[in-house]
């Protein structure tokens, strides 16, 4: 038996999971080292700039000019508040951090008078009133660049011995700017850092990438283990042995599969059984038709080759005639019986089915049979009113040979009683004699086809062991069931139950 191979390369489903499952994961990774990358970008980026909007909001713009009439004015108080000291480097020099403050004509204020503004384009635009924050160069190196115009200060100033508080220089309908503030930040060091970290997710993705191939490929070749399970136990299963299931376990879509096979392994075991059965009974089936047209054909060739051979004369003539025509009725009787089979194999039989009063249908069933020097023939009281829907010829022929196979095995001094009984919608007759009985292994094979239960008898009778096969099939044509009970000694009893006709309702 030829086993099915392993799915090999890309073509196999464990293969193209893995691939799938890899390339998914390597999306997911780098969207999110993507993802990640550009938040920390954005979330640094957003620190510095608020960085340097707090460093240009600790410039204190210059005071509004004295009233000497304000009773809140120290004429000891200067005008301009002390300012925070200036932030240095290590080396002493100024750090990059601090705002630079230009006049209007672009000169720096002290410290920074012989410095020039940062940007010209973003100075030009803070003299406008815009706020702007840009990315540019110093030196060679990335730095962000905060600038706005400086606006007049509106309030007293600090009291002495108060906190120093920053001025408010929000601007006024009217306000003009009094200058322009620039502080600038550096990048190099956040650059650096987001390169660093890019550096680490670039390596520690194909690190994942790999523990993500290897899991992948264990649990692919874990969830497809019970594919391979079935596919192996189903290459084993052939058809002169349909008895091995496939495995169950668990209770997901592989269960179900393996189950759904199941089903249908027995649904086709039960197929071929049937199947079995019926060529079994087919090759029985011809081998008796065979033997029982064998017989009257000898019947025929031997008397027709006797007579031919002989002086011709009238009486052997005649002899030889009636034996060949009693052959040839046997064949007739057996052929009619194998077409009349053959209808009710095909479902033609139970067809033109009728009301019929079971007591007329017995009346007319018995009456042929009785007769001197045989077992009496009985008719239990039936209501006149009871009725049957069937096909009355089938029936007729059916309880026909019914009651001759009774009176067959039944002595001149027994009797065969005919009675008909109600039960649940169907209408039970009952053919019961007093004969010799049945032994019980013969029971469950009466109804086959060239079955006898003695053959010699039958056959010197004229039988075919066809009649109660033909009793069995127009009874299950016309929707009933045949039933037969006998003991040896203690006669046979065999149960008809067809359909009743609507009018029995009132008589359940």
């Amino acid at each position: 038996m030829t086993r099915p191979r392993r799915g090999i390369g890309l073509r196999s489903v464990r293969a193209r999971l893995l691939l799938w499952n890899t390339g998914i994961v390597t999306l997911v990774l780098a969207t999110m080292g993507g993802l990640i990358s550009y938040t920390v970008r954005a979330k640094l980026m957003a620190s510095v700039e608020r960085d340097l909007r707090d460093h240009a909001a600790r410039v204190q713009p210059p005071p509004p000019p004295r009233n000497p009439d304000d009773p809140d004015t120290d004429p000891g108080q200067p005008d301009q508040p002390p300012q925070p000291a200036i932030p240095r480097e290590p080396d002493g020099t100024l750090s990059i951090r601090v705002p630079r403050v230009f006049n209007l004509d672009g000169v720096g204020r002290p410290p920074f008078q012989d410095k020039a503004p940062w940007d010209a384009d973003a100075f030009a635009a803070s003299l406008k009133g815009q706020e702007v924050m840009k990315t540019i160069l110093v030196d060679g190196e990335p730095a962000r660049l905060y600038s706005r115009p400086q606006w007049p200060r509106h309030g007293p100033p600090p009291r002495p011995g108060r906190p120093p508080a920053y001025a408010d220089d929000t601007p006024r309908p009217g306000d003009q700017p009094l200058g322009v503030i620039q502080t600038v930040y550096p990048l190099a060091e956040i650059n650096r850092s987001i390169d660093e970290m890019n550096a680490t997710l670039l390596t520690l993705i194909p690190v994942g990438l790999l523990f993500a191939a290897c899991g992948g490929a264990w649990l692919t070749d874990r969830a497809l283990r019970p594919v391979r399970q079935i596919s192996q136990t189903a290459a084993s299963i052939g058809a002169a042995d349909l008895r091995q299931r496939l495995p169950l376990s668990g209770g997901d879509e592989f269960a179900e599969l393996a189950g759904t096979i199941n089903g249908m392994l027995e649904r086709l075991q039960a197929a071929f059984g049937r199947m079995e059965t019926l060529v079994q009974e087919q090759r029985r089936f011809t081998a008796d038709a065979s033997h029982e047209l064998k017989t009257p054909l000898t019947v025929i060739k031997a008397n027709s080759s006797l007579t031919l051979a002989t002086e011709p004369d009238r009486a052997s003539y005649h002899e030889a005639i009636l034996e060949i025509d009693h052959a040839a009725d046997s064949m007739n009787h057996l052929v009619q019986d194998l077409l009349l089979l053959a209808r009710a194999d095909e479902a033609q039989a139970g067809r033109n089915r009728k009301r019929i009063c079971v007591a007329d249908l017995l009346a007319e069933v018995a009456d042929p049979f009785r007769r001197p020097g045989a077992a009496a023939i009985r008719i239990a009281p039936v209501d006149p009113n009871l009725q049957v829907e069937v096909n009355q010829d089938e029936i007729e022929r059916t309880l026909a040979n019914l009651v001759k196979n009774a009176l067959q095995y039944t002595p001149p001094d027994g009797a065969v009683t005919l009675s008909c009984a109600v039960d649940r919608g169907s209408v039970r007759i009952t053919i019961t004699d007093t004969g010799i009985g049945i032994a019980p292994e013969h029971l469950p094979h009466l109804c086959e086809r060239f079955y006898r239960v003695d053959a010699s008898r039958a056959r010197a009778d004229g039988g075919s062991g066809l009649g109660l096969a033909i009793c069995k099939s127009l009874t299950e044509a016309n929707g009933g069931r045949l039933e037969i009970a006998s003991k040896p000694g203690c006669g046979t009893t065999v149960t008809l139950t067809l359909p009743a006709s609507a009018k029995l309702v009132s008589y359940n």
